[in-house]
C-alpha cells in the first residue's frame, strides 16, 4: 500500500476547509492533543516519554475551521514551529494571527500577537515593551480574547473524536494526527445540515 505524503495530507485539509465559509480576518494558533498514555501515568510508572507526537493547528476564529496544521515529534519550541509554518506558507494571509506566550520567539512579533515572556522579571528593551503594549491594547479592546476559539476547537475535537492519539507506529501517529483536523472540518460542515434535517422531521 502506497504511503501518504505530508503534501497530500495538507492538501486534503485545505480542501476540507473550503467546505465552510472562512473569513481569514482573525486566526489563532495553538498546540494540543496527546498520545494514549498521559504524562502523569508515564511518570508514575517510571517510563517518562522522551518524545511524543505534537500537533499544531491554525484556526479561523469566526468559523472555527482548521486551516493549517503541523505534525512533528515533541518536545520542541512552539515559536520555531510558528516561524517554520509561516516561512513554508502554511499559514493563510490574514489581518491578525493570535498566539499564546509559548510562541514568543525572536522574529515572531512580525507574524503574531502574543504576550511576551518577561525574561529577568521585566521588559527592558524597547522592542519587548512595544510587543507587550501591542498585546495589552489588543486585550483591552477584546481582540486577544478571541484566541480562546482555538481552545474551543480542541475541546470539540476531544469530545467528538477523543483526546488522545492512539496509533502505535510513528507513521500511523503521523497520519492519524493529520486526519483529525480533516474529520473535524467535515463534521463542522455536516452538523448544521444534520440539525436542520432533525428539526424538519419534528415538524
Amino acid at each position: 500500500m502506497k504511503r501518504l505524503k505530508e503534501e497530500d495530507l495538507k492538501r486534503l485539509l485545505e480542501e476540507s476547509a473550503k467546505l465552510l465559509d472562512v473569513k481569514l480576518d482573525i486566526l489563532a494558533i495553538d498546540t494540543g492533543l496527546r498520545e494514549d498514555k498521559s504524562y502523569y501515568y508515564a511518570k508514575r510508572s517510571g517510563k517518562v516519554r522522551k518524545s511524543w507526537t505534537k500537533m499544531t493547528v491554525v484556526v479561523d476564529v469566526e468559523s472555527q475551521v482548521i486551516l493549517a496544521e503541523d505534525v512533528r515529534k515533541g518536545p520542541g519550541n512552539d515559536g520555531v514551529v510558528l516561524r517554520e509554518m509561516f516561512e513554508r506558507g502554511d499559514i493563510p494571509s490574514c489581518d491578525v494571527l493570535l498566539a499564546d506566550s509559548g510562541y514568543d520567539c525572536r522574529g515572531n512579533e512580525e507574524i503574531a500577537i502574543f504576550k511576551p515572556i518577561r525574561r529577568g522579571g521585566c521588559y527592558k528593551s524597547e522592542d519587548r515593551i512595544n510587543i507587550f503594549l501591542r498585546w495589552l491594547f489588543c486585550r483591552i479592546i477584546g481582540l486577544y480574547g478571541k484566541r480562546w476559539m482555538v481552545e474551543t476547537v480542541f475541546s470539540v475535537i476531544k469530545r467528538r473524536f477523543g483526546d488522545r492519539i492512539k496509533s502505535r507506529s510513528p507513521y500511523s501517529k503521523f497520519v492519524e494526527s493529520h486526519f483529525i483536523p480533516v474529520a473535524y472540518n467535515i463534521w463542522r460542515f455536516f452538523i448544521p445540515h444534520i440539525n436542520l434535517t432533525y428539526l424538519t422531521s419534528l415538524t
